[in-house]
Formats: C-alpha cells, sequence, structure tokens
C-alpha cells in the first residue's frame, strides 16, 4: 500500500524516512488550518498527530 502525500510529497516522504531512520520513531507531524481572521495569511495549528501512535495502532489491525 502506497500513500500519496500532498505538497512537496518526494521532498517530505525523503525527510520523514530520513528522521524515522536518525531517530527510530516518526516524528509528530502538525496539521494547519487557515485562522479565523480576516487575513488569509494566517494560519493556527488544527491538531497534532503522532504518527508513532497511528503505526503502533495500525499494526493491532495486522
Amino acid at each position: 500500500m502506497v500513500g500519496v502525500p500532498a505538497g512537496y510529497s518526494a521532498i517530505w516522504s525523503v525527510i520523514l524516512a530520513d528522521l524515522h531512520g536518525r531517530l527510530g520513531y516518526f516524528p509528530d507531524v502538525v496539521h494547519l488550518r487557515p485562522a479565523q481572521s480576516a487575513s488569509a495569511e494566517k494560519y493556527e495549528v488544527a491538531e497534532i498527530m503522532s504518527l508513532r501512535e497511528v503505526r503502533h495502532a495500525s499494526r493491532e489491525k495486522r
């Protein structure tokens, strides 16, 4: 199975693989959304996704 990340997917995939190799685990990922203010250039943190928890949960389903 292959996931298709948006944006700079090739670069992000390489960086994520490198971080996993160096750290031994997946780092947390910040999901941003446009802020409610009038300015379209401001963003706020929507959630912090723990890729370690996602990985562990998916391994339990195998």
